[in-house]
C-alpha cells in the first residue's frame, strides 16, 4: 500500500499547487480552501506511504487496505464538492449552516475513522524490531 498512497498523495498535491496557481494567475482567493486543502492531505498522504513503506508489516497489513479506501474516497467526494461549491461562487465562511455542510461532516468523520484505523494498525504493526 505505501506506494499507492505516495502516488494518490502526488495527485492531490498537483491538484493543489494546480489549484494555487490558478488563484495567483486570477488574483482571486475563492481557490484558497481547495488549494490549502488539496496540498495538505496530498502531503499527509505521503507521509502513510512512507510509514507503510518503512514498516512493512503494516503496509500488508489488511488495514492498510481499509485504511486507503476509508481514506480516499470520502477524500474525492470532498474534492468534487469543494471544486463545484468554489464554481458555483459559494464561499466557506458563510455563517449560515448548509445542508452540504452536513454532508461535509459526515465524509469528514468518515476521514476521521481512516486515521483512527492507520492508528491502530501502527499500533499493531510497528515495532522496534525488524519489520518485514
Amino acid at each position: 500500500m505505501s506506494a499507492v498512497f505516495v502516488k494518490t498523495g502526488v495527485v492531490y498535491l498537483v491538484l493543489g499547487l494546480m489549484a494555487g496557481g490558478v488563484m495567483h494567475h486570477q488574483h482571486h482567493a475563492g481557490l484558497l480552501p481547495l488549494h490549502a486543502y488539496l496540498s495538505a492531505i496530498g502531503g499527509l498522504s505521503i507521509v502513510f506511504g512512507l510509514i507503510y513503506r518503512t514498516f512493512p508489516r503494516a503496509g500488508r497489513d489488511r488495514l492498510a487496505f481499509w485504511h486507503f479506501w476509508l481514506f480516499n474516497i470520502p477524500m474525492g467526494l470532498i474534492f468534487l464538492y469543494m471544486s463545484w461549491a468554489v464554481g458555483a461562487g459559494r464561499t466557506f465562511d458563510d455563517t449560515q449552516p448548509h445542508t452540504n455542510d452536513m454532508k461535509l461532516g459526515v465524509l469528514a468523520l468518515v476521514l476521521v475513522v481512516s486515521v483512527c484505523v492507520f492508528v491502530v494498525n501502527v499500533f499493531k504493526n510497528v515495532t522496534d524490531a525488524i519489520n518485514e
